[in-house]
């Protein structure tokens, strides 16, 4: 029998960075990215779930921060599973968010690549089995 891979989820405004992390994390994970948080959000509103969501903080449109308060009301289960990805905070609202205990973040650039998918790792493990 196949096992199930875990569905991450990839939201980054930079298409180049979405890709990159899919090549990354592919190996070992279901990548589905998403260049906006308005098309995550569809995504999510069309019933696709996922074990992890990594999102990028700083967007046009909608942000990391705006998209966090919008999946609660629309998959309240996905919000201890966003890790945000961070090159720096660069509003205040987005410095006071993220310095919040409980929201998880990568920061940009990324580490080396082992450290990276261990991170990815310990958060999918974190949120116990999937199915």
């Amino acid at each position: 029998m196949a096992v199930r891979r875990a569905r991450v989820l990839v939201i980054d405004d930079d298409p180049y960075m979405g890709k990159l992390l899919a090549r990354i994390l592919e190996p070992e994970y279901e990548i589905v990215v998403a260049t906006s948080a308005l098309e995550a959000l569809d995504y999510v509103a069309m019933g696709d779930k996922f074990e992890l969501v990594l999102c990028d903080v700083m967007m046009p449109q909608m942000t990391g921060m705006a998209f966090y308060e919008r999946i609660g009301a629309v998959a309240p289960e996905l919000l201890k599973k966003v890790v945000f990805m961070t090159g720096g905070a660069f509003t205040p609202s987005a410095e006071a968010f993220l310095q919040q205990g409980f929201i998880q973040i990568i920061e940009k650039p990324f580490p080396p690549l082992p450290e990276l998918r261990a991170v990815i790792r310990k958060h999918i493990g974190r949120l116990g089995r999937y199915s």
